[in-house]
């Protein structure tokens, strides 16, 4: 996990701008992971196999 930092130097409205923007890819990222495992299970079911670190996805 990583923790950005971020101060501005213009005050208080960039700051939301850009927690806005992180929190918005925050989200699009956990519909990626979520879309990600659905698609995996089927696959991992039909062959019997499972990829290296799929149960942690």
């Amino acid at each position: 996990m990583m923790t950005i930092y971020i101060e501005p130097a213009q005050g208080k409205p960039v700051l939301r701008l850009v927690e806005s923007a992180v929190q918005g890819e925050i989200a699009r990222l956990e519909i990626a992971l979520t879309m990600a495992k659905k698609r995996l299970a089927p696959f991992e079911k039909n062959t019997r196999l499972t990829l290296p670190n799929s149960s942690q996805l």
